[in-house]
């Protein structure tokens, strides 16, 4: 029997009015935290190099401290105070959602409640609610009667999840008994700015990361129809067989959309797999104004939807849909009769088959309760509002004479360059590059960059709803500084370097 020390300590790590007093408090703590960030108070990034940063952190965890219930805010607050907030208005970085409260709340209840998305017995509301959502995404892309999908932990595994059933399609079971070398020698077309987690897909899949053939693109990182012709021409004739045709729905660099129903089409004349990765840009499905982006989407064989994108979910959360629901149990081969024994009628409800992870949260839990709470208008309104926000920003930006946007936003995303006479190639990418690192160490504006058929960009990514064009009418100014801090720094470089 354990000792009266640890019955105390059990007692206060599992007191149930210890959760109702510290939730209370943290709420409140993070509310006034929201509040400020929304403000604009304080640095989008309180910049502090790598190594202060983790030395302020690496002190031991204390043994039994006095006042557990008192060192929570003081350690939240820590956090806070270093951390990225991507809630302040002039973030505008990478696609990081800024999520409502109340799915915020649903991370909490299901870390309360416990139960998992594996086997039905071990969350069957859990259960119902991600097989509800899964089939609510299969009607927002217009997949016919007995499609079917999954949950997964991201965009990653659920465009491996994808790939996997698309190398199952190609080499039924072979590959996954006998290794990859009893399977054909295979291909994946793919635009040259695909995610990398596609190549990083055909690297695990055993495939090589030079299995995935670069489709050329046009000025907007779209797929070039005539270019996906030629690579498949040449594919065939070096003895390989596609697996599939990879095209996306929100193109990283740049929020484009493929032409999805033009390769929809080359993909069903040719016999081949049409997978869409939709992870960030698959949410414009939901919007009247919008979905018309994705036309051609429902011609997919498998495609991947992000929550934790532009329906501003907490991550990770990824729908994997296919068109032939039958792929959904299929891609994975696995008998555990320790976990799955229920009869065959109610297999299909241990979701566990159908996904790498055996143990899962209730992934869906946020959106469903986000739904339920708030509705389907106002649950995509963040989406419809930051894209039309990147339209007034890439004509705001394309009035300034030393700015250039080179192609018109299709999403969130305004990709933009400052000019500097007399530098090109290489010098005008670094330059970008250093223009983007004085920003953000100074704490006044956060942005990413891209790498776009015309050399380095620095890259804005509207993923927070309640930033105005108010809040952006300073970018031009602010960018134009630190250009000229830059440009400065280079110069006292020269010339001390002459000097010496």
């Amino acid at each position: 029997m354990p000792g009266q020390d640890a019955r105390d300590d059990l007692a206060e790590l599992y007191d149930p009015e210890a959760l109702r007093r510290l939730g209370h408090a943290l709420v409140d703590q993070l509310a006034d935290r929201l509040a400020a960030a929304q403000r604009g108070e304080g640095p989008v990034l309180p910049w502090r190099a790598p190594a202060e940063q983790a030395a302020s952190f690496a002190e031991p965890p204390p043994e039994r401290p006095e006042a557990p219930e008192a060192a929570v805010p003081v350690a939240v607050a820590r956090y806070l105070d270093g951390t990225i907030s991507v809630h302040h208005p002039k973030y505008i970085g990478h696609q990081v959602s800024v999520v409502p409260p109340v799915a915020a709340l649903a991370d909490l209840v299901s870390t309360v409640s416990g139960n998992e998305a594996c086997i039905y017995e071990l969350g069957p509301a859990g259960t119902a609610i991600e097989l509800a959502i899964t089939r609510w995404c299969l009607e927002q892309a217009a997949f016919p009667a007995g499609a079917d999908g999954l949950i997964t932990s991201g965009g990653t595994l659920g465009n491996l999840t994808a790939l996997l059933a698309a190398r199952g399609a190609v080499a039924p079971s072979i590959a996954w008994r006998e290794g990859v070398a009893a399977a054909p020698r295979l291909a994946i077309l793919a635009s040259e700015h695909v995610h990398y987690c596609i190549t990083r897909a055909a690297g695990i899949l055993g495939l090589g990361e030079s299995a995935v053939v670069p489709v050329p693109t046009d000025a907007a990182c779209r797929i070039d129809l005539n270019g996906l012709a030629g690579a498949y021409r040449r594919t065939v004739r070096e003895g390989r067989r596609v697996m599939a045709v990879v095209a996306t729905a929100g193109v990283t660099a740049t929020g484009a959309y493929d032409p999805l129903r033009e390769i929809g089409e080359f993909c069903r004349e040719r016999g081949l797999w049409f997978h869409v990765d939709g992870a960030h840009g698959a949410s414009a499905l939901v919007s009247p104004a919008h979905r018309a982006r994705l036309d051609g989407v429902e011609l997919a064989d498998s495609l991947v939807w992000d929550f934790h994108k532009m329906l501003f979910m907490p991550a990770l959360a990824t729908a994997v849909l296919f068109r032939d629901g039958r792929r959904a149990h299929t891609v994975f081969e696995q008998d555990a009769s320790y976990l799955y024994h229920a009869e065959a009628a109610d297999a299909r409800f241990d979701l566990g088959h159908r996904t790498f992870e055996t143990t899962k949260r209730v992934l869906a839990l946020p959106l469903w309760l986000a739904l339920q709470t708030h509705g389907v208008a106002r649950v995509i309104a963040p989406l419809e509002r930051t894209y039309a926000l990147a339209q007034w920003l890439a004509e705001r930006l394309s009035r300034e004479p030393d700015l250039e946007v080179p192609v018109a936003p299709e999403s969130n995303i305004v990709c933009f360059r400052v000019r500097r006479p007399g530098l090109s190639g290489s010098a005008l990418d670094a330059f970008q590059e250093s223009v983007r690192r004085r920003l953000a160490r100074s704490g006044d504006y956060y942005l990413s960059q891209a790498r776009l058929p015309g050399g380095l960009h620095l890259r804005a990514a509207l993923m927070n709803p309640v930033t105005t064009e108010a809040d952006l009418e300073g970018l031009p100014a602010a960018v134009r500084k630190a250009a000229a801090d830059v440009a400065a720094e280079e110069a006292r470089t020269k010339g001390a370097a002459a000097v010496r």
